[in-house]
């Protein structure tokens, strides 16, 4: 009796398991699906200098972006995510994950959250509106992950120039005229990252 309980028992786990596989595999739209069952940039990049993490207050779920910045060239050579969050989030992560390898730092400069949102679409389609949020949860995970490499940035810089400016790891350098007295006027966009200096002389 005891004996055929433990067989029907695991017949049972055996069907479960089955069961909630397939309804995972088939819930998500289809090129959702494909991201979430076979992400090409999961794990964490070797090399990596900037880490970024996001998590979302509905879900508790999380994301981590790893990226290795080569210093000289600012491009991003590698670039992996981990998350313990749905398929929206995979596939979100595994997309933008994907899209900035190879990329210069200068060339995300004019993308912002709407950008950003634009490229998951095209590749994606478009999120169910509960689901958006995994997308954000994504976005702020490199912000976070860019911030922190330029925070990388300032803690190695120095000699004896005046550093203006280093949005992304790009420095703008004003020499010191040590022989007068002077000080720099800075104006700048920080969205478009302009910038002028006036030198004021006594």
């Amino acid at each position: 009796m005891c004996s055929q309980l433990n067989v029907d028992v695991g017949r049972l786990f055996t069907f479960t398991f089955l069961l909630s596989t397939f309804y995972l595999m088939t819930f998500y739209p289809p090129k959702v699906n494909a991201r979430f069952r076979s992400p090409q940039t999961a794990g964490r990049a070797d090399r990596a200098n900037a880490v970024g993490t996001s998590a979302s207050f509905e879900c508790g779920s999380f994301v981590r972006i790893s990226l290795e910045i080569e210093n000289k060239t600012k491009v991003i050579r590698d670039a992996k995510f981990h998350t313990n969050g749905c398929g929206y989030m995979i596939a979100a992560a595994d997309t933008i994950a994907e899209m900035l390898v190879g990329k210069q730092l200068t060339d995300l400069h004019g993308l912002g959250h709407d950008e950003y949102v634009g490229i998951l679409t095209d590749e994606l389609e478009e999120f169910p509106q509960a689901r958006k949020q995994c997308a954000d949860v994504v976005l702020n995970a490199l912000k976070d992950a860019l911030s922190d490499y330029r925070s990388h940035m300032l803690e190695e810089f120095g000699g004896e120039k005046a550093l203006i400016c280093t949005c992304f790891g790009v420095a703008i350098l004003l020499k010191a005229n040590i022989g007068k007295k002077s000080r720099g006027v800075q104006r700048f966009d920080r969205r478009r990252c302009l910038f002028a200096v006036d030198l004021v002389t006594h």
